[in-house]
């Protein structure tokens, strides 16, 4: 009889599963948020013309939360994504919304 444990007596295998419970929760919160910055953001652009920039870096980084949940959901990393470590400090996207030097005029067809 062989002494392999089974998947299901595996106690890291059960600590992933509430990882990903919990991180499954953060996921639907985080694509509320989301939903409220872009609905935020398209209120800004409709009253100013332009769109809130500290809103902008911090989509981008949510963006990337999203893609860390994703991949640990997937089993695709073993990296927990925050509250477990730091949030994601992306670079910017390079949004054409991006309030540079020169004023940004949104692209028209």
């Amino acid at each position: 009889m062989e002494n392999t444990p089974r998947p299901y007596t595996n106690a890291e295998v059960w600590k992933r599963g509430l990882y990903m419970l919990i991180l499954g929760v953060l996921y639907a919160a985080a694509e509320a948020l989301a939903g409220l910055i872009a609905l935020f953001q398209f209120i800004s652009v409709l009253v100013t013309g332009g769109v809130n920039q500290q809103l902008l870096s911090f989509g981008n980084n949510l963006a990337a939360y999203v893609r860390q949940i994703i991949q640990f959901q997937t089993f695709n990393s073993d990296v927990l994504p925050f509250p477990f470590s730091d949030w994601p400090n992306e670079p910017s996207a390079g949004s054409p919304w991006e309030q540079s030097d020169e004023a940004v005029e949104p692209a028209t067809e």
